[in-house]
Order: structure tokens, then C-alpha cells, then sequence
């Protein structure tokens, strides 16, 4: 409903990258406001921000024509812009820098750095709150106590690593998990919003979680904000992600490709949830909620429509990973996990057990000394348990489908539960006839056969 000669704002477009994983998601977005630009309606100006560092992922993409046509670079602040930030606010307070230079050092830090104002407000905060902890009365923030900080970027690592080493045992493996997930490894490192909800294991740690991200929050290493009535946290600055030792030993040891496996499958459970409230959402039916899936139907209709994992390579590294420790994952990734583990070993019981038997029937018999009448007698009750089973679970499958579905599930089960019967008949029937002795030949015939021969 925009008005015509509207103009639409996508600020800070990076994040499209290292907040939403999904490529085919991100495709279609930049599609939609490639879209917008070329139906000449009423947007009639579309102004993106975006970090220079992530333009590249954008260039090539369904904005291609229009971005190299209208890209406009916003130079970073100048070496006497940077001077300024820096020494101005300094003034205000009546505060100096020991020695003068230490202003240059700062600048020479962050001068090719994006993201510069971030980390210097972060840096001079952490250098005025070194000057009170000391007491100083000169007024001076001093080349030493920058030094202590470890420098701009220094500062926000520093102060992770101290937090971090004031904690308990279990906060700081909370510690541990709560940074791992705030990590993104598409393209650079960089970070990304999540949600709190995502990082318990389980609901008793979930307080623990809260303590641990309330330390984070007020130490100012990670921001805290509400959107669209769920509380996300990210890193404060990328450079946190980048530069602390700590963090980087944790992306190596827990390692690239099982980051991008857990963040897979937070983004696969997002889009269940996605389905799970939208009406419809499979063939007229609501999806079922995850800690309610019961039926061999509900499995079918999930796995069908790509919902669960059933046929996802990686699903015995996460059974492996759940089974043996640490669990990373939070009760419904958990609970996905093993809901498609479990559609896997159903479909294998579904498929398998029909041809199992027939084999069993076709071998069973020749390795036996069972007379064939006695094993014939036996079929007709073991066909029947056979096919009352598959007629229980075929009427239960058929008659929970919405109505306009059920004769298209029935003609399906119908053709199943003939073709089993059918299989299994003829493979008796070749067993029958490889019993019946060749007929010999009569007296004739083995007279004439040594003339025959000659």
C-alpha cells in the first residue's frame, strides 16, 4: 500500500547475510526489490546501506544492473574526521591524552578498519573507566593504561577474556555455547542476531543462560534488543568475532562445517515453526507440532514436503552427536533431530519389511527340511497377518488425510496392498514349481538314447 513516488529504505543490508543463513531466502528477497525497480510502480526510489566488505555477496545478484549503474561509495572517515571523534568529546569532559600521540595510535588502529566508531567508543569508554578505577587526578588517560587494554580492538577482547575468566565452570560453558551461536561464517567472520530462546539445552538451563547473557549485555559486549516480541542478542561489534583468541580456539576445535550444521538446523526448525503456524500449510492441514507427532501419516506428510531430514545426509552425525555429548542443540532442535531419525527408521520398517518376508519365503524354504505341504499350509495365515497389518495402518494413513485427499491415498494404498500379495504369490509359485520333479523319460526313449548319441 505505498504511495506512488515512495522510497524504500533497506538499511544495513549485510545482515541479510549473517542473520538469515537461508541462500534461497536471500535470493528471494533481493528478487522482490529487483522486482520493485523494474515494474516501475509506486517505489519509485529503493536506497540499500551495506557494509563494503560484504558488497561482493550482493554485486552479482538479482540487483546486478542497478547496483553497478547507481553505486555510490560513502568514503570512511579521514585520519583529521577520526581526530576529531577522538579528541572532541575529550575536551568536553577536560580530559587529555598522555602523551599527545596516543591519539595517532588510536587513529592508525581503526583508520582502514570498518566499523571504526564502534570500537573507538568502545575503547575511549574502557579508557575513562581505567582512569576512575586508578584514581587519577591529572585528568590524563594515559599510553599505559591503552596498553593494559590492549589497544582498540584490544579493549573488547580483553574485557571478554576477563569476564570470561571470572566465571564459574558452567557459565562459562554456557559462555562458550552462547558465542558460538552468535557466530557467522558466511563470507567473513562476522556476527549475528539471535534469538535467547535458541541457546538453552534444556529448561533448567535456560536461567543459567540469562545470567550469562546479562553479564555479556552489561559488559557491553553484546546488545540485547526485542524484535517482533522475541529477545535476540548479538555481538556488540564484529571485532569481538574477529580478534579474541578465545573465540577463534573455539571455532577451530568445534570446526567450520559443524557450525554451519547447527546453524542448518536452527534455519530448518525456523521454517517448521514458519509452517506450523500457517493454515494449510500441507494439503489443508495444519502441521503438527513437533512434540506431537505420533502417526506414521504425520511422518509421511512432514517428510514429504521437506520439513524433517529423513533424507538428509547429515542426520547420522547428529544422531551421533545427541547420543554421545555435548548437546548443543535446544529441546525442539533436539526433537527434530530425532523425529526424522525416527521417520528414517520407519520408512526402512515400511519399505523393507514386505521384501524381507518375501525373501525370507524364497530362501527360507530350500534351507529347510520342512516338508512343502506343511510349508504351503502355513502361508495362507502368515498372508493374512500380513495383510491385516498393512490394512490397519493403510486405512488409519488414509482416513486422517483432509477429503479432497483420500482417494488419492487410497488408490495408492490400494495398489500397495495388491502389489505385496501379488509378489509374494509368485514367488511361492517358483518355489512350488522348482520342487516338481523334470518327468523322466519312458523305456523307448532310453532305449533309442545310446543310437541317438552314436
Amino acid at each position: 500500500g505505498a504511495a506512488a513516488g515512495s522510497v524504500l529504505i533497506v538499511d544495513q543490508m549485510e545482515e541479510l547475510v549473517t542473520r538469515c543463513a537461508n541462500a534461497q531466502e536471500r535470493g528471494r528477497f533481493e528478487q522482490r526489490l529487483a522486482e520493485l525497480l523494474s515494474t516501475h510502480g509506486p517505489v519509485e526510489k529503493l536506497i540499500i546501506t551495506v557494509r563494503s566488505d560484504f558488497e561482493p555477496q550482493f554485486i552479482a545478484g538479482p540487483l546486478e544492473a542497478f547496483w553497478i549503474r547507481a553505486r555510490f561509495t560513502v568514503p570512511p572517515f579521514s585520519a583529521a574526521e577520526l581526530r576529531d571523534v577522538i579528541e572532541m568529546p575529550a575536551l568536553q569532559a577536560a580530559m587529555i591524552f598522555e602523551p599527545p600521540n596516543l591519539v595517532d595510535q588510536m587513529i592508525d588502529e581503526v583508520v582502514q578498519s570498518p566499523g571504526a566508531l564502534p570500537l573507538l567508543s568502545y575503547a575511549l569508554r574502557e579508557l575513562f573507566l581505567a582512569y576512575q578505577r586508578r584514581g587519577g587526578a591529572d585528568r590524563a588517560l594515559t599510553q599505559a593504561d591503552y596498553e593494559q587494554l590492549g589497544g582498540v580492538v584490544g579493549a573488547l577482547t580483553t574485557k571478554a577474556e576477563a569476564l570470561y575468566q571470572s566465571l564459574g565452570s558452567a557459565e562459562q560453558e554456557t559462555m562458550h555455547r552462547v558465542m558460538l551461536r552468535m557466530v557467522s561464517l558466511d563470507g567473513e567472520l562476522a556476527g549475528k542476531r539471535v534469538p535467547k530462546r535458541d541457546i538453552a539445552v534444556s529448561s533448567d538451563d535456560q536461567a543459567l543462560v540469562e545470567r550469562v547473557v546479562a553479564q555479556l549485555v552489561e559488559a557491553r559486549l553484546v546488545v540485547s534488543q526485542t524484535e517482533a516480541g522475541v529477545d535476540c542478542i548479538e555481538p556488540a561489534h564484529d571485532a569481538l568475532v574477529r580478534a579474541w583468541p578465545r573465540l577463534l580456539r573455539w571455532i577451530e576445535a568445534f570446526g567450520r562445517d559443524r557450525l554451519r550444521l547447527v546453524e542448518r538446523v536452527a534455519i530448518a526448525v525456523g521454517e517448521y515453526l514458519e509452517r506450523r503456524t500457517s493454515e494449510g500449510a500441507l494439503d489443508g492441514k495444519v502441521v503438527v507440532p513437533l512434540m506431537e507427532i505420533r502417526f506414521v501419516s504425520d511422518y509421511s506428510d512432514l517428510g514429504s514436503h521437506g520439513l524433517l531430514w529423513n533424507e538428509n545426509p547429515a542426520l547420522p552425525v547428529l544422531s551421533k552427536q545427541l547420543k554421545e555429548g555435548p548437546i548443543w542443540f535446544n529441546p525442539l532442535e533436539q526433537e527434530f533431530i530425532c523425529v526424522s531419525v525416527k521417520w528414517r527408521h520407519r520408512r526402512a520398517m515400511i519399505f523393507g519389511g514386505p521384501l524381507g518376508i518375501l525373501l525370507l519365503l524364497m530362501i527360507g524354504y530350500p534351507m529347510s527340511q520342512v516338508p512343502m505341504e506343511v510349508y504351503l499350509g502355513a502361508m495362507p495365515p502368515l498372508l493374512a497377518g500380513l495383510l491385516l497389518s498393512v490394512s490397519i495402518g493403510g486405512i488409519q494413513y488414509v482416513w486422517r488425510r483432509p477429503k479432497e485427499a483420500r482417494f488419492k491415498r487410497l488408490f495408492a494404498f490400494l495398489g500397495t496392498a495388491v502389489l505385496v500379495p501379488v509378489v509374494l504369490a509368485c514367488g511361492i509359485w517358483l518355489m512350488v514349481m522348482a520342487e516338481e520333479p523334470a518327468p523322466s523319460p519312458s523305456p523307448a526313449a532310453q532305449r533309442a538314447l545310446p543310437y541317438a548319441l552314436v
